[in-house]
Formats: C-alpha cells, sequence, structure tokens
C-alpha cells in the first residue's frame, strides 16, 4: 500500500493552512484542564503531511488492524519526527477510537509500539521529553476510561520520576470534583504522603466507587488508619450517622453521592472488609467491635431464649466471650436476659459482672425484693440452679439421636504418645466419618481449629488440634500422608469445604496434601439421590421444611435430629466438658450410621450407590468442583444474620460471622 510520508525531520507541530473545520477543532497548544473538566482536551490540529498520513494509517488499520504492517507504519514514523513523544500524543488523540480508549483500538496501539519503539533510545530521547511534554501527556491521557492505557501513558513518558511536578495538575481535579482522576493519577505516581483522607478518599467512598480508592489505600498504612478510623467513627454515631453523612457531604459539596451505601449495615461491612484487606489490629476499629458484639449476643439470646437450641454452659461461656470486658455489654446483656423474663439468669450475670445493686433494673430489684429466695440461691453456688438448668434446657416433646458406643470408646488424642497409637490405627481402616469443631467467631478474628473427630465403627479419635498443633509437624505430616492422601480411605464428611480448609489453614503440614483424596461428601450424595434418583428416606421429620443440614439428614435416616446445644460452645476452653466431648463424637459417628442406611435403603430402591458414590469422590478431587458445590450449599456452620428490627438467621450451620444492622 503507497503511504504519503514526508521525508524524516520535514514534520510540525502547532501551526496549518488547514481550517479547523477540515481538523474538527480549533488550533492551539492545550495545558492545563479544559473548560468542561469532564471532557477529553481538544485537540491541536494537524499539519498537512501528517493529517494525510495518519489518513493512510486510518486505512490500513480498517484494513488489517494490529499487524505487521500497521506496526512498521508506525515505527517507521516515530523515527523520522523530531520529537516523538509529542508527536505520538498528537497522532493518538485524533485516532477516532481515542474516547473509548480500548485495548484493541489503534490509539492504543500507537502507544504500545511507541514504548516499545523507545526501548535502548530513552537515553536519547530524554532531551524531548520535556516538563511541558511530560503535563500535555498528563492531560491528555487522564480522562480515558481504560486504567491500562493511563497507565501505559504515565509510564511511557516517565512521569513518576517528576511526580512533584503534577501535584497542581491532581489538585485542580479534586476542585473539579473528579476525585477518580485524581485518585489514580496519584496512585501511578505514588504520591499517597501529599494527600489526606478528604481529598478524594472520603468523596469516592461516598460515591461508591471503592476500587480506586483502595487501589490508592494499598500502600498507605496511615491513610489506611485514617480511612478506617473515619467510617468507624461514623459506625459509633449510632442515632445520627445520617446527620453526620449529610454534614460531610455540604462541607466537602460531594456530588454523586450513593446514600444507599451509607447506612450502617454496608458501612460495617465496608469496615470489616478494610480491616480484613489490609490486615488492621482489632483496636482500629472499636465501633465495630462493639456493634459485632452486639450482634453477637442478639443472636445468642435468640438461640437460648427463643430456639433453646443452647445448653446452659454454652449460653454462657459464649455469651461471656461476646461481651468481654465492656461494661456497656455487660449492662446490655442483663437487660436482654431480663426482657426474656429469666430473672434468676439476670442475677447470676450481675454476680458474674460485680454490678453494684444501685447499678441494676429496676425490674430485677423488683422481683429480688419479691422473692429474697432468688438472691440467696442465685450466687455462685449452684444448688438452687440444678433444677431449673434442667428444665431449661430438656424440651420434653423432642427425643434426639443418642451415640450408639459406650462412653470409654471415645479417646481424647492431646499426647503425641496417643498420636502415634491413632495413626498406627488408622492405617488399616477403609471407611470413616470426619468432622471438625473450632470456637465461633464474631467477624473481629478468625479462631484456629480446635479438633479433628475421627469415627471408626467401633471407635471415636478426638484430635485436640488447639493442643497438638504446634507440637507435632511430624506428626501432622505422617497424619497427612497415611490418612487425608490415602485415597483408599473413604472419609464421610457433611458440606466438607469448611472442615478441609480450616484443617489446612491451621495445620500448615497438610497444605503439601495432594488433594482432596477419597473424600465423601454426605451432602452431595444426598442431593444426588434425591434430585436424580428419587430417593425415599425411611423417615419423614417433623419439619419438612427444614434446612439441609446434617441434624436433617440424621432425622430422615434414622428418626432422631442431633442434640445441637453444644455445637455453639467454646471449643478453646480446656479441659472439654463431657457433654462437649459427647457431642463431637456423635457429630462423627453419625456419619457412618448415615452412610449406612443411605446404602441400605439405595439398594432395596435399585438405586446405583456404588457408582454414585464413585462419581462423588472423582468430583471431591477437584477443588474448583468441591467450591462450586459448596457455593451452592450451605454451610456447616450456622449462617447469621440480623435486620433492623429482629433476628432473621435460620438454623442453617454456623459460618463465623455475626453481621450486624
Amino acid at each position: 500500500m503507497a503511504r504519503q510520508v514526508q521525508e524524516p525531520g520535514r514534520y510540525s507541530y502547532g501551526t496549518s493552512h488547514l481550517s479547523s473545520h477540515d481538523r474538527g477543532q480549533s488550533p492551539g497548544y492545550y495545558s492545563g484542564l479544559s473548560p468542561n473538566p469532564r471532557t477529553l482536551p481538544p485537540r491541536e490540529p494537524l499539519d498537512e503531511a501528517t493529517f494525510f498520513w495518519l489518513t493512510n494509517l486510518k486505512r490500513l488499520w480498517a484494513r488489517w488492524k494490529r499487524s505487521d504492517a500497521v506496526n512498521q507504519m508506525i515505527h517507521e514514523y516515530f523515527a523520522s519526527v523530531l520529537n516523538p513523544h509529542e508527536a505520538t500524543l498528537n497522532i493518538m488523540i485524533h485516532c477516532d477510537d481515542f474516547h473509548q480508549g480500548k485495548s484493541n483500538s489503534l490509539s492504543h496501539t500507537v502507544i504500545e509500539e511507541f514504548e516499545r519503539w523507545r526501548v535502548g533510545k530513552e537515553s536519547f530521547l530524554l532531551s524531548q521529553l520535556t516538563p511541558e511534554v511530560q503535563l500535555k501527556a498528563f492531560n491528555t491521557i487522564i480522562r480515558q476510561r481504560n486504567p491500562n492505557l493511563v497507565k501505559v501513558v504515565f509510564n511511557t513518558y516517565e512521569m513518576l520520576r517528576v511526580k512533584e511536578s503534577f501535584l497542581p495538575a491532581i489538585r485542580d481535579l479534586i476542585d473539579n470534583k473528579m476525585y477518580k482522576e485524581a485518585c489514580q493519577s496519584a496512585t501511578l505516581l505514588k504520591l499517597e504522603e501529599y494527600f489526606s483522607t478528604e481529598d478524594f478518599l472520603v468523596p469516592l467512598i461516598f460515591q461508591d466507587k471503592l476500587l480506586v480508592a483502595e487501589e490508592f489505600l494499598q500502600t498507605s498504612p496511615r491513610l489506611q488508619h485514617e480511612v478506617v478510623a473515619f467510617l468507624d467513627h461514623l459506625l459509633g454515631r449510632r442515632h445520627g450517622v445520617r446527620e453526620e453523612i449529610d454534614r460531610i457531604i455540604s462541607r466537602l459539596q460531594i456530588p454523586e453521592v450513593k446514600r444507599d451505601k451509607l447506612y450502617s449495615k454496608p458501612l460495617s461491612k465496608l469496615v470489616a472488609r478494610l480491616v480484613k484487606t489490609y490486615k488492621l489490629p482489632p483496636e482500629t476499629c472499636p465501633n465495630l467491635n462493639y456493634r459485632r458484639s452486639e450482634g453477637a449476643l442478639q443472636f445468642l439470646v435468640h438461640k437460648k431464649f427463643q430456639d433453646n437450641s443452647l445448653s446452659v454452659d454454652s449460653w454462657r461461656e459464649m455469651a461471656r466471650e461476646a461481651v468481654g470486658n465492656d461494661p456497656r455489654l455487660h449492662r446490655e446483656l442483663v437487660d436482654k436476659v431480663i426482657n426474656q423474663g429469666a430473672f434468676k439468669e439476670a442475677k447470676y450475670w450481675v454476680d458474674e459482672f460485680g454490678i453494684p445493686r444501685s447499678d441494676w433494673p429496676g425490674s430485677l430489684v423488683a422481683v429480688i425484693n419479691n422473692e429474697p429466695e432468688l438472691s440467696a440461691s442465685n450466687s455462685m453456688d449452684q444448688s438452687g440452679e440444678e433444677e431449673w438448668e434442667d428444665s431449661w434446657d430438656k424440651d420434653p416433646q423432642l427425643e434426639y439421636h443418642i451415640f450408639p458406643l459406650e462412653h470409654d470408646c471415645i479417646t481424647l488424642v492431646d499426647t503425641p504418645a496417643v498420636f502415634r497409637d491413632f495413626l498406627e490405627v488408622i492405617k488399616n481402616v477403609k471407611l470413616v466419618g470426619i468432622d471438625c469443631e473450632w470456637k465461633p467467631f464474631f467477624g473481629s478474628k478468625r479462631n484456629d481449629l480446635a479438633l479433628i473427630q475421627v469415627a471408626l465403627k467401633h471407635h471415636v479419635f478426638i484430635l485436640d488440634a488447639m493442643m497438638m498443633g504446634q507440637g507435632c509437624p511430624d506428626l501432622w505430616r505422617e497424619f497427612g500422608r497415611v490418612f487425608w492422601d490415602n485415597e483408599g480411605i473413604v472419609k464421610l464428611g457433611f458440606n466438607l469445604l469448611n472442615d478441609l480448609l480450616m484443617m489446612k489453614t491451621s495445620l500448615p503440614e497438610l497444605e503439601s496434601c495432594k488433594g482432596n483424596l477419597g473424600f465423601l461428601d454426605l451432602h452431595l450424595l444426598w442431593r444426588k439421590i434425591t434430585k436424580d434418583f428419587h430417593f425415599k428416606f425411611p423417615f419423614e421429620g417433623k419439619d419438612a421444611g427444614f434446612s439441609e443440614s446434617l441434624a436433617r439428614l440424621v432425622e430422615l435416616c434414622l428418626g432422631h435430629r442431633i442434640n445441637k446445644m453444644d455445637q455453639f460452645s467454646n471449643w478453646e476452653r480446656r479441659p472439654l466438658r463431657k457433654s462437649q466431648i459427647l457431642y463431637a463424637a456423635l457429630d462423627a459417628y453419625c456419619l457412618l450410621e448415615v452412610y449406612d442406611k443411605i446404602a441400605d435403603c439405595c439398594d432395596q430402591q435399585g438405586i446405583p450407590f456404588e457408582e454414585i458414590k464413585n462419581e462423588i469422590l472423582t468430583q471431591m478431587k477437584s477443588r474448583k468442583k468441591v467450591i462450586k458445590n459448596s457455593k451452592k450449599s450451605t454451610s456447616r456452620k450456622e449462617d447469621v444474620v440480623f435486620s433492623d428490627a429482629n433476628l432473621i438467621g435460620k438454623d442453617k450451620n454456623f459460618s463465623g460471622e455475626v453481621e450486624v444492622p
């Protein structure tokens, strides 16, 4: 294809005999922001030779797109002009697709090819890269929508080398409410130290443009703390958060605010995510911690007094954990218990916290005055509590599935010697049930694995991962080799992904395990046989609408649910209570019972159980497939969500985070 190109060195810029109508723009050098700062700057007219060369380039591009011919033509042009840096800007901005900023556009190709062409010529070209050219490049590119194109131009024009010179331009962007462009520029130029949270971070958060703000924050620990502290302060306003936000919006004159993102709940989620992302200490966000504790307390009260799904020991352990040493939460706990009419329990807590009688709620004082025996019986002496606790815990209308073995068939593995004995035993088995326990957490800090339960047909081993997790690396590696990576052992679980991830996270020695070999998720089996084969369970259960939990599956297969009152308890406390040990053993052993029952029923109903089992075992080998299926199912632990008025979380299995309004 013929190309009209003048001899090298003959191109000129800034003057032209062609009319403004022919060029589509008025002449004149662009410096500073355009009259409308949100639009691209005006283009300088091209001289006649460059205009015709660009016309030929556009024709070649229309025919071949990105090709060797196009690249060669562009490189020859760079070699022929007096100032390739300035010429590249003029060519790029006169490309018809410049405003689109797409990576497959001609304008993007021009700057990328210039970046390639200048390799090895940097020292020669440096004298031509004047501050005026750099500022022109900045003003030309900063409004582009494609951040990759902006980044290429910033790198090519070496703006980082003279980054402070762009501070006035960025201040102009801020004054013109172009917060995204200002933040993007400051990020690329590494100018974090020159800006405060209110310059553009707060406006971007209020506009729900979080990705740009968070990219800027990645390299500034100071601003990470300041932004989180600012947002946490808003959460502490309790009843005046909207008014405070309105004052900030008015003072900073922030346009295009997304007010639906500025309520307590989305703000709480944002603070929690930032704290986690930047690994900030919990004390950075005291108001978020307080709200989480409030939500945890609300959840616990609901489970104890509405669901009746916590034992007294579990309730008291976790309530004490939730309120910590905060006197405000101590009083709130007492008030919530009184609202449930449990005055004897309220008396227990005022004694536990050492709250002076003068600070007791009036209703509690009145009850104590009318029933003196309540005060006498509710000291730390439990003599008066046992009868009440027994009636509180037990629902006479419910029967639970019980652990079928003798209690001496449970071994607590808490020393290296017992661990070695366990490893010898496990080598010779073909089928086990496996489950894990860890202390529930309320969002501020994830807890480590506490127990791994491995159930055999006639015995259950409870591995104390908290006691032995750090002290027996060789034994844990052996556990990974003879158990985890042993495909010959079928390892039954329910919604296994949470447990497998927790084990690998808490026990680094298991990270080298090959995969999920021999793991059979009974939840996947349940869904497969009911959806594809219309499997009929031997029992219907009392609540047909109950979620797909292990308790429900046990009820369908064995006739009664598992008593979950000890599930939500402090699994890190030592020694473990007998009821905790029994619950942990049953939670793993029931998997074997359910598996046997499903296998028998499949045989009776003509369903190919072995074929289905092998399909799921194969599926479990792929981590991606396991994650995909896990997202479709409920979590093994209990999901907890609160609305502004009521607890709306259902009895799923706890995932670990409590969300508060």
